[in-house]
């Protein structure tokens, strides 16, 4: 089997990410990284934000071995006027989930975390590339996922509590695409790395993969999907957003002097600096997201 392992150490987790996102490496390697303590996730600090009601049913899941969780497993009894609102947790119950053997997934911690959210909005202005950030914390000796493929141009792991086995297996075949849920076979494992904390794992997009914690104790690991955004993709996202706001009266010459108007302000503009804006408005404060584009 392959040895992914390199002698590289990287500074920071922003020097890591930056420059995964510059030379765009086309194969999986390990490394070490230093990990601050803005970036030391941990099941206490979870449990920090668990307590503090700050993660909601739409940023979180659970899976184990790949089947997921219902909503009703996770989702407090708390009642407004009558009505349950299912998207407030239930503390307890997540800790139940996690102590029958499911994995928890966070996404987007820099939602209620001022530290990550500051580094992210460094890093993206650095890379300018767009940063997709989830947290797995996985009891020991248990896996979330079956073997898969993910969509995002690479995934950039850091462990930082436990221990996780990773195994690789092949490059996504010609042809494969974000729609493609095939899964990679058995037989075409081509390498197998444990992670401790302070070690990284880089893989390339649609590269196969799947993860199990260790028995020693619980897991905890950072992923950052990093993705390229090219200025065709802003103009795209842009008008999509622009067409939808419009009103259904909106007559053919209303939708046409909308689509002008948009590329005329895309052409006057330094598609450079238009792209830096895209990638970090998920992390400035007041701004719009992505989402709202």
């Amino acid at each position: 089997m392959d040895d992914l392992r390199t002698s590289r150490e990287y500074a920071s987790i922003g020097e890591l990410l930056v420059t995964t996102a510059r030379t765009r490496p086309s194969r999986p390697a390990a490394a070490r990284v230093a990990v601050s303590d803005g970036y030391r996730v941990t099941a206490a600090r979870v449990d920090t934000w668990l307590d503090g009601g700050q993660i909601t049913s739409a940023s979180v899941s659970f899976s184990r071995d790949n089947t997921a969780a219902p909503l009703s497993l996770m989702s407090s009894d708390f009642e407004v006027q009558g009505r349950a609102w299912p998207f407030l947790l239930s503390a307890d119950k997540v800790r139940r989930l996690v102590a029958s053997g499911y994995t928890m997934v966070i996404t987007g911690p820099e939602i209620w975390d001022g530290t990550l959210r500051r580094s992210a909005l460094e890093v993206t202005r650095a890379m300018a590339a767009s940063l997709n950030t989830m947290v797995f914390l996985t009891p020991p000796g248990t896996s979330g996922f079956h073997r898969h493929r993910d969509r995002d141009d690479f995934v950039v792991v850091v462990q930082t509590e436990g221990s996780k086995r990773w195994r690789l297996y092949d490059a996504p075949p010609d042809g494969w695409t974000e729609d493609d849920d095939t899964r990679p076979a058995p037989a075409a494992q081509s390498a197998e790395v444990v992670l401790d904390v302070g070690d990284t794992l880089v893989i390339p997009r649609g590269w196969g993969h799947a993860a199990s914690a260790e028995t020693g104790g619980v897991s905890t690991h950072l992923s950052f999907g990093v993705n390229h955004v090219s200025p065709a993709h802003l103009l795209r996202t842009a008008i999509i957003g622009a067409l939808r706001r419009m009103k259904e009266s909106a007559t053919l010459e209303d939708t046409e002097a909308a689509y002008r108007a948009l590329v005329a302000e895309f052409r006057e503009g330094a598609a450079d600096d238009l792209v830096l804006e895209y990638v970090s408005a998920p992390f400035r404060t007041g701004d719009l997201r992505l989402g709202d584009l």
